[in-house]
């Protein structure tokens, strides 16, 4: 089961970085307002931190603990 779980958060988390360089590449040849799409990226960047977090906090919690 905590194999799910980890492969699930680093799924999730590679999926969301990759949005986020996504986006910011896209605001760089769009030439628009880079602060809005930058604060965007940094935000999914900041969500896929915290799934990697899920992530390692699972192992530790049931690979640890139990």
């Amino acid at each position: 089961m905590i194999d799910v779980v980890v492969l699930l958060c680093g799924v999730v988390g590679v999926a969301l970085l990759t949005e986020a360089a996504w986006t910011m590449r896209r605001s760089v040849q769009e030439g628009g307002d880079t602060t809005a799409v930058v604060a965007k990226a940094v935000s999914i960047a900041m969500a896929a931190s915290l799934c990697g977090a899920l992530g390692l906090a699972a192992v530790l919690y049931f690979g640890v603990a139990h």
